[in-house]
């Protein structure tokens, strides 16, 4: 928010979701190949490597003083706190299936498909490579068209995928799948993240981004135990569908959302 025009903030947004999302693209297969060859404590050395160059950039960025003035957000603020709450739920209840995914979804691969720690690897940088480019896309979309409309398409379009990948078997489909629920994934991350901006009271920002991604933090706590556990009870098929029903949940909170913001 403090070098974006508020005009172009999902653009901006995009080109910083890009990043960590193609990172965590590139992660699984990387790691499943270097794992697959050289064995998993080494393969995690080689990746803590790799994360030095990057802590010498964002601490060169942090020392770079900003010539930006702060503007306020005083156009399309969102006051009702019933909406906040929905909207608030519906990214709580998403970002719990994301880190699901990010967790599970090679391990899912492997134990309901039946694919190798490679090709797990590989489909699963396909889901987040599709995410990380659709990011750009849905920056542009989220600049000219009401953000909640963008999020409620995204949630319903994932919900009919996941469930398809939970219940397709052919490898064909599921590779189609996998991508166009990466893309579905991507396109709503600039409006979510520029959405904060308008339910934030003005010059406060920085901390709604604080409280709410602390918030998803705190949610990939505590994913991995519930889906773990689940899938420990049943199994991980029957965990992916209870992450279906979360985003069913989600989708429902950003309708919701969409119809008392503008009723």
């Amino acid at each position: 928010s403090d070098i974006a025009p508020r005009e172009s903030i999902g653009r901006f947004m995009a080109l910083q979701g890009f990043g960590g999302t193609f990172g965590v693209a590139l992660a699984p297969f990387i790691l499943g190949f270097l794992a697959s060859t050289m064995g998993w404590r080494e393969a995690i050395q080689y990746i803590a490597v790799f994360s030095i160059p990057i802590l010498v950039c964002i601490w060169w960025l942090l020392n770079r003083p900003s010539g930006h003035e702060k503007k306020g957000v005083t156009e399309r603020v969102i006051t009702s706190k019933t909406v906040i709450v929905f909207i608030l739920m519906g990214f709580v209840l998403q970002g719990f299936v994301f880190r699901s995914l990010v967790s599970f979804f090679p391990t899912y691969m492997v134990d309901i498909h039946g694919s190798s720690l490679k090709i797990a690897g590989l489909l699963t940088s396909l889901l987040f490579m599709g995410s990380a480019f659709a990011e750009l896309i849905g920056g542009e979309w989220a600049d000219r068209t009401e953000k909640l409309n963008v999020i409620v398409i995204s949630y319903g379009i994932r919900c009919v995928l996941l469930y398809l990948i939970n219940v397709i078997i052919h490898e064909g489909s599921l590779i189609f799948l996998i991508l166009a629920f990466g893309i579905a994934q991507g396109l709503s991350v600039p409006a979510m993240s520029s959405l904060i901006l308008y339910m934030s009271p003005p010059d406060s920002a920085g901390k709604s981004y604080g409280a709410i991604f602390s918030i998803g933090t705190i949610t990939g706590f505590f994913s991995p135990i519930i889906v773990g556990y689940i899938a420990d009870l049943y199994d991980l098929s029957f965990s992916f569908s209870f992450l279906i029903i979360c985003l069913v949940c989600a989708f429902i909170f950003a309708s919701m959302a969409r119809i008392l913001r503008f009723r």
